[in-house]
Protein backbone atom coordinates (compact mmCIF):
# COMPACT_ATOMS: atom_id res chain seq x y z
CA UNK A 1 0.00 0.00 0.00
CA UNK A 2 1.37 3.37 -1.12
CA UNK A 3 0.95 6.02 1.43
CA UNK A 4 0.24 9.56 0.34
CA UNK A 5 2.90 12.05 1.34
CA UNK A 6 1.87 14.72 3.71
CA UNK A 7 1.71 18.23 2.32
CA UNK A 8 3.53 21.05 3.97
CA UNK A 9 1.24 22.88 6.27
CA UNK A 10 0.25 26.23 4.77
CA UNK A 11 0.31 27.71 8.24
CA UNK A 12 3.87 26.60 8.89
CA UNK A 13 6.32 29.19 10.04
CA UNK A 14 8.10 31.31 7.36
CA UNK A 15 11.88 31.11 7.10
CA UNK A 16 13.76 33.48 9.37
CA UNK A 17 15.27 35.42 6.46
CA UNK A 18 11.81 36.41 5.20
CA UNK A 19 11.40 38.77 8.11
CA UNK A 20 14.73 40.40 7.44
CA UNK A 21 13.82 40.97 3.80
CA UNK A 22 10.48 42.46 4.75
CA UNK A 23 12.14 44.71 7.28
CA UNK A 24 14.66 45.98 4.73
CA UNK A 25 12.01 46.66 2.10
CA UNK A 26 9.95 48.69 4.56
CA UNK A 27 12.82 50.96 5.49
CA UNK A 28 12.84 54.44 3.95
CA UNK A 29 16.07 55.00 2.02
CA UNK A 30 17.37 58.53 2.39
CA UNK A 31 18.71 60.07 -0.82
CA UNK A 32 22.50 60.56 -0.75
CA UNK A 33 22.69 58.82 2.62
CA UNK A 34 26.43 58.44 2.20
CA UNK A 35 26.79 62.23 2.49
CA UNK A 36 25.23 62.42 5.95
CA UNK A 37 28.61 62.50 7.67
CA UNK A 38 29.82 65.45 5.56
CA UNK A 39 29.59 69.10 6.49
CA UNK A 40 27.01 71.36 4.91
CA UNK A 41 29.63 73.12 2.77
CA UNK A 42 30.94 69.79 1.50
CA UNK A 43 27.43 68.63 0.65
CA UNK A 44 26.72 71.88 -1.22
CA UNK A 45 29.95 71.51 -3.15
CA UNK A 46 29.14 67.91 -4.08
CA UNK A 47 25.65 68.99 -5.17
CA UNK A 48 27.12 71.68 -7.42
CA UNK A 49 29.46 69.10 -8.95
CA UNK A 50 26.52 66.78 -9.45
CA UNK A 51 24.49 69.48 -11.25
CA UNK A 52 27.51 70.36 -13.37
CA UNK A 53 27.93 66.71 -14.35
CA UNK A 54 24.25 66.47 -15.31
CA UNK A 55 24.54 69.61 -17.44
CA UNK A 56 27.67 68.25 -19.11
CA UNK A 57 25.93 64.97 -19.89
CA UNK A 58 22.92 66.81 -21.34
CA UNK A 59 25.22 68.93 -23.50
CA UNK A 60 27.14 65.88 -24.64
CA UNK A 61 23.96 64.00 -25.53
CA UNK A 62 22.51 66.97 -27.41
CA UNK A 63 25.72 67.49 -29.38
CA UNK A 64 26.04 63.78 -30.10
CA UNK A 65 22.46 63.52 -31.34
CA UNK A 66 22.90 66.62 -33.50
CA UNK A 67 26.17 65.23 -34.88
CA UNK A 68 24.57 61.89 -35.70
CA UNK A 69 21.67 63.63 -37.40
CA UNK A 70 24.07 65.80 -39.41
CA UNK A 71 26.12 62.76 -40.38
CA UNK A 72 22.93 61.06 -41.51
CA UNK A 73 22.01 64.13 -43.58
CA UNK A 74 25.52 64.30 -45.02
CA UNK A 75 25.35 60.61 -45.91
CA UNK A 76 22.06 61.14 -47.74
CA UNK A 77 23.49 64.14 -49.56
CA UNK A 78 26.59 62.18 -50.53
CA UNK A 79 24.36 59.43 -51.89
CA UNK A 80 22.42 61.96 -53.95
CA UNK A 81 25.61 63.47 -55.35
CA UNK A 82 26.98 60.03 -56.17
CA UNK A 83 23.76 59.17 -57.97
CA UNK A 84 24.05 62.33 -60.06
CA UNK A 85 27.66 61.45 -60.89
CA UNK A 86 26.49 58.00 -62.00
CA UNK A 87 23.93 59.55 -64.34
CA UNK A 88 26.54 61.91 -65.79
CA UNK A 89 28.86 58.95 -66.33
CA UNK A 90 26.18 57.22 -68.40
CA UNK A 91 26.04 60.15 -70.79
CA UNK A 92 29.83 60.38 -70.78
CA UNK A 93 29.95 56.74 -71.87
CA UNK A 94 27.60 57.55 -74.75
CA UNK A 95 29.78 60.48 -75.78
CA UNK A 96 32.88 58.29 -75.77
CA UNK A 97 31.11 55.67 -77.89
CA UNK A 98 29.98 58.12 -80.56
CA UNK A 99 33.41 59.71 -80.60
CA UNK A 100 35.27 56.43 -81.09
CA UNK A 101 32.75 54.57 -83.24
CA UNK A 102 32.55 55.69 -86.89
CA UNK A 103 29.42 53.57 -87.30
CA UNK A 104 27.66 55.28 -84.40
CA UNK A 105 28.80 58.75 -85.44
CA UNK A 106 27.65 58.20 -89.02
CA UNK A 107 24.33 56.87 -87.76
CA UNK A 108 23.69 60.06 -85.74
CA UNK A 109 24.73 62.19 -88.69
CA UNK A 110 22.31 60.39 -91.01
CA UNK A 111 19.45 60.73 -88.51
CA UNK A 112 19.97 64.49 -88.21
CA UNK A 113 20.02 64.98 -91.96
CA UNK A 114 17.14 62.63 -92.82
CA UNK A 115 14.75 63.16 -89.91
CA UNK A 116 15.60 66.57 -88.44
CA UNK A 117 16.33 68.59 -91.61
CA UNK A 118 19.84 69.48 -90.47
CA UNK A 119 22.29 70.55 -93.16
CA UNK A 120 25.41 68.49 -93.64
CA UNK A 121 27.71 71.27 -92.50
CA UNK A 122 25.58 71.95 -89.39
CA UNK A 123 25.51 68.41 -88.04
CA UNK A 124 26.65 68.11 -84.42
CA UNK A 125 27.70 65.00 -82.54
CA UNK A 126 28.06 64.40 -78.78
CA UNK A 127 31.26 65.64 -77.19
CA UNK A 128 33.31 64.27 -74.29
CA UNK A 129 34.30 66.38 -71.31
CA UNK A 130 37.80 66.97 -70.00
CA UNK A 131 38.54 65.94 -66.41
CA UNK A 132 40.52 69.13 -65.68
CA UNK A 133 37.88 71.54 -67.02
CA UNK A 134 34.57 71.43 -65.19
CA UNK A 135 32.73 73.56 -67.74
CA UNK A 136 33.52 70.99 -70.43
CA UNK A 137 31.20 68.62 -68.52
CA UNK A 138 28.51 71.29 -68.64
CA UNK A 139 29.03 71.66 -72.40
CA UNK A 140 28.87 67.88 -72.83
CA UNK A 141 25.50 67.77 -71.05
CA UNK A 142 24.33 70.77 -73.04
CA UNK A 143 25.14 69.01 -76.30
CA UNK A 144 23.36 65.87 -75.09
CA UNK A 145 20.16 67.76 -74.30
CA UNK A 146 20.36 69.53 -77.67
CA UNK A 147 20.47 66.14 -79.39
CA UNK A 148 17.96 64.37 -77.15
CA UNK A 149 15.54 63.77 -80.01
CA UNK A 150 18.30 62.38 -82.23
CA UNK A 151 19.52 60.02 -79.51
CA UNK A 152 15.98 58.81 -78.80
CA UNK A 153 15.60 58.11 -82.52
CA UNK A 154 18.94 56.30 -82.57
CA UNK A 155 17.98 53.96 -79.72
CA UNK A 156 14.59 53.36 -81.33
CA UNK A 157 16.47 52.31 -84.48
CA UNK A 158 18.37 49.72 -82.41
CA UNK A 159 15.06 48.03 -81.51
CA UNK A 160 14.03 47.22 -85.09
CA UNK A 161 15.48 44.36 -87.10
CA UNK A 162 17.66 46.49 -89.39
CA UNK A 163 19.08 48.37 -86.43
CA UNK A 164 19.86 45.21 -84.47
CA UNK A 165 21.58 43.79 -87.52
CA UNK A 166 23.58 46.96 -88.16
CA UNK A 167 24.70 47.43 -84.55
CA UNK A 168 24.71 43.79 -83.39
CA UNK A 169 28.20 44.16 -81.92
CA UNK A 170 27.46 47.45 -80.15
CA UNK A 171 23.92 46.96 -78.85
CA UNK A 172 25.03 45.50 -75.52
CA UNK A 173 27.56 48.29 -74.98
CA UNK A 174 24.94 51.02 -75.22
CA UNK A 175 22.56 51.91 -72.41
CA UNK A 176 19.53 53.93 -73.36
CA UNK A 177 19.02 56.89 -71.00
CA UNK A 178 15.76 56.76 -69.08
CA UNK A 179 13.35 59.66 -68.82
CA UNK A 180 14.58 60.40 -65.30
CA UNK A 181 18.17 60.51 -66.57
CA UNK A 182 17.26 63.15 -69.14
CA UNK A 183 15.42 65.19 -66.51
CA UNK A 184 18.38 64.91 -64.13
CA UNK A 185 20.94 66.27 -66.60
CA UNK A 186 18.56 69.05 -67.66
CA UNK A 187 18.27 70.06 -64.01
CA UNK A 188 22.04 69.80 -63.62
CA UNK A 189 22.55 71.95 -66.69
CA UNK A 190 20.18 74.54 -65.22
CA UNK A 191 22.02 74.36 -61.90
CA UNK A 192 25.46 74.90 -63.45
CA UNK A 193 24.51 77.51 -66.06
CA UNK A 194 25.61 80.63 -64.10
CA UNK A 195 28.90 78.93 -63.22
CA UNK A 196 29.71 78.73 -66.91
CA UNK A 197 28.90 82.41 -67.41
CA UNK A 198 31.01 83.38 -64.38
CA UNK A 199 33.90 81.26 -65.66
CA UNK A 200 33.89 83.09 -68.99
CA UNK A 201 33.39 86.50 -67.37
CA UNK A 202 36.30 86.01 -64.98
CA UNK A 203 38.43 84.00 -67.40
CA UNK A 204 41.81 85.29 -68.53
CA UNK A 205 40.70 85.73 -72.14
CA UNK A 206 38.08 88.27 -71.05
CA UNK A 207 40.64 90.47 -69.24
CA UNK A 208 38.56 90.55 -66.05
CA UNK A 209 38.93 93.19 -63.36
CA UNK A 210 38.79 92.69 -59.61
CA UNK A 211 35.49 94.63 -59.23
CA UNK A 212 33.73 91.88 -61.19
CA UNK A 213 34.43 89.18 -58.59
CA UNK A 214 31.70 89.86 -56.03
CA UNK A 215 28.93 90.67 -58.54
CA UNK A 216 29.65 87.35 -60.26
CA UNK A 217 29.69 85.46 -56.96
CA UNK A 218 26.52 87.13 -55.70
CA UNK A 219 24.77 86.10 -58.90
CA UNK A 220 25.74 82.49 -58.23
CA UNK A 221 24.52 82.74 -54.61
CA UNK A 222 21.19 84.17 -55.71
CA UNK A 223 20.84 81.43 -58.33
CA UNK A 224 21.63 78.63 -55.86
CA UNK A 225 19.19 80.12 -53.36
CA UNK A 226 16.19 79.66 -55.66
CA UNK A 227 13.86 76.99 -54.34
CA UNK A 228 11.89 76.96 -57.61
CA UNK A 229 14.93 76.43 -59.81
CA UNK A 230 13.62 73.23 -61.39
CA UNK A 231 9.90 74.05 -61.38
CA UNK A 232 9.70 74.73 -65.13
CA UNK A 233 11.50 71.49 -66.02
CA UNK A 234 9.26 69.53 -63.65
CA UNK A 235 6.16 71.05 -65.26
CA UNK A 236 7.39 70.06 -68.73
CA UNK A 237 8.11 66.50 -67.60
CA UNK A 238 4.54 65.94 -66.44
CA UNK A 239 3.05 64.05 -63.51
CA UNK A 240 5.07 60.84 -63.77
CA UNK A 241 6.27 59.40 -60.43
CA UNK A 242 9.94 59.79 -61.34
CA UNK A 243 9.57 63.56 -61.78
CA UNK A 244 9.10 64.40 -58.10
CA UNK A 245 11.88 62.00 -57.06
CA UNK A 246 14.35 63.42 -59.58
CA UNK A 247 13.55 67.03 -58.72
CA UNK A 248 13.93 66.25 -55.01
CA UNK A 249 17.32 64.67 -55.68
CA UNK A 250 18.51 67.65 -57.69
CA UNK A 251 17.20 70.09 -55.09
CA UNK A 252 19.33 68.33 -52.47
CA UNK A 253 22.31 68.81 -54.78
CA UNK A 254 21.41 72.49 -55.01
CA UNK A 255 21.40 72.79 -51.21
CA UNK A 256 24.77 71.06 -50.98
CA UNK A 257 26.26 73.47 -53.51
CA UNK A 258 24.76 76.46 -51.69
CA UNK A 259 26.25 75.27 -48.38
CA UNK A 260 29.65 74.82 -50.02
CA UNK A 261 29.39 78.29 -51.55
CA UNK A 262 28.65 79.89 -48.17
CA UNK A 263 31.51 77.98 -46.56
CA UNK A 264 33.96 79.15 -49.22
CA UNK A 265 32.89 82.69 -50.11
CA UNK A 266 30.89 84.19 -47.22
CA UNK A 267 33.98 85.77 -45.67
CA UNK A 268 35.08 87.13 -49.04
CA UNK A 269 31.71 88.84 -49.46
CA UNK A 270 32.47 90.97 -46.39
CA UNK A 271 35.95 92.00 -47.55
CA UNK A 272 37.06 95.26 -49.19
CA UNK A 273 35.90 93.83 -52.51
CA UNK A 274 32.47 95.16 -51.50
CA UNK A 275 33.50 98.73 -52.35
CA UNK A 276 36.17 97.91 -54.93
CA UNK A 277 33.31 97.37 -57.38
CA UNK A 278 32.79 101.17 -57.38
CA UNK A 279 36.00 101.41 -59.41
CA UNK A 280 34.44 99.69 -62.43
CA UNK A 281 32.18 102.11 -64.34
CA UNK A 282 30.23 99.19 -65.81
CA UNK A 283 28.76 98.19 -62.46
CA UNK A 284 29.19 101.19 -60.14
CA UNK A 285 25.61 102.34 -60.77
CA UNK A 286 24.13 98.90 -60.16
CA UNK A 287 26.23 97.19 -57.44
CA UNK A 288 24.05 94.09 -57.53
CA UNK A 289 26.10 92.35 -54.84
CA UNK A 290 25.06 94.94 -52.22
CA UNK A 291 21.72 95.29 -50.51
CA UNK A 292 20.21 98.79 -50.19
CA UNK A 293 21.24 98.79 -46.52
CA UNK A 294 24.86 97.86 -47.32
CA UNK A 295 25.43 100.36 -50.13
CA UNK A 296 25.94 103.52 -47.96
CA UNK A 297 28.48 101.75 -45.75
CA UNK A 298 30.38 100.43 -48.76
CA UNK A 299 30.39 103.95 -50.20
CA UNK A 300 31.84 105.33 -46.96
CA UNK A 301 34.54 102.64 -46.98
CA UNK A 302 35.33 103.57 -50.57
CA UNK A 303 35.72 107.26 -49.70
CA UNK A 304 37.80 106.45 -46.60
CA UNK A 305 40.14 104.30 -48.69
CA UNK A 306 40.62 107.09 -51.24
CA UNK A 307 41.29 109.64 -48.49
CA UNK A 308 43.81 107.33 -46.81
CA UNK A 309 45.52 106.80 -50.15
CA UNK A 310 45.76 110.52 -50.94
CA UNK A 311 46.51 111.82 -47.44
CA UNK A 312 50.32 111.25 -47.48
CA UNK A 313 50.69 113.30 -50.65
CA UNK A 314 48.87 116.42 -49.39
CA UNK A 315 50.95 119.51 -48.49
CA UNK A 316 51.39 119.98 -44.74
CA UNK A 317 49.80 123.16 -43.40
CA UNK A 318 51.42 124.60 -40.29
CA UNK A 319 49.02 126.46 -38.02
CA UNK A 320 50.33 129.12 -35.66
CA UNK A 321 49.41 128.56 -32.03
CA UNK A 322 49.60 131.38 -29.45
CA UNK A 323 51.47 130.49 -26.28
CA UNK A 324 49.34 130.68 -23.13
CA UNK A 325 50.60 131.76 -19.75
CA UNK A 326 50.09 129.38 -16.82
CA UNK A 327 47.31 131.61 -15.50
CA UNK A 328 45.48 131.69 -18.84
CA UNK A 329 45.82 127.93 -19.23
CA UNK A 330 44.48 127.35 -15.69
CA UNK A 331 41.52 129.67 -16.30
CA UNK A 332 40.74 127.86 -19.55
CA UNK A 333 40.74 124.51 -17.78
CA UNK A 334 38.37 125.80 -15.07
CA UNK A 335 36.09 127.35 -17.68
CA UNK A 336 35.96 124.16 -19.72
CA UNK A 337 35.27 122.10 -16.60
CA UNK A 338 32.32 124.26 -15.50
CA UNK A 339 30.81 124.44 -18.98
CA UNK A 340 31.09 120.68 -19.32
CA UNK A 341 29.53 120.19 -15.88
CA UNK A 342 26.69 122.66 -16.39
CA UNK A 343 25.82 122.22 -20.06
CA UNK A 344 27.27 118.84 -20.91
CA UNK A 345 30.02 117.99 -23.39
CA UNK A 346 30.21 119.85 -26.64
CA UNK A 347 28.85 117.83 -29.55
CA UNK A 348 30.54 118.71 -32.79
CA UNK A 349 29.38 117.26 -36.05
CA UNK A 350 31.94 115.81 -38.40
CA UNK A 351 32.74 118.32 -41.11
CA UNK A 352 33.93 116.80 -44.34
CA UNK A 353 37.28 118.03 -45.51
CA UNK A 354 37.82 119.27 -49.00
CA UNK A 355 39.49 115.98 -49.87
CA UNK A 356 36.53 113.92 -48.62
CA UNK A 357 34.10 116.13 -50.53
CA UNK A 358 36.13 115.71 -53.70
CA UNK A 359 36.30 111.93 -53.25
CA UNK A 360 32.53 111.67 -52.72
CA UNK A 361 31.98 113.39 -56.02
Amino acid sequence: MIKKKKRANDNSEEPARAGDVAAESSEVVVEHEEEAALTKDDRNQIESFRELAIDEIDTYLNETVALLQQEEIDAVQRDEMELVRTIVQRFRTLGIYFRKSPKGSNGLRALQVDHFSVKEDEVKTPIVDCATRWNSCWKMLQRMTEKEGVLVKFFAHLKIRDGRKEFKDDEKKLRRPKAEDWLAIKCLQTLLGPFDVASHTLGGQSYPTMPLVLPALSGIRKHLGRTDLFAALAAEAGEEPYVAETVLMMDKCRKVMLALYVQRFEELEQSELRWVAFLDPRIEKWMSHLSPADTPKANEEHVAAMVALAQPYLPTIQTERRHQTPTEESNAQHRNFMRHHMFGPDVTQHVSTGLETACKK
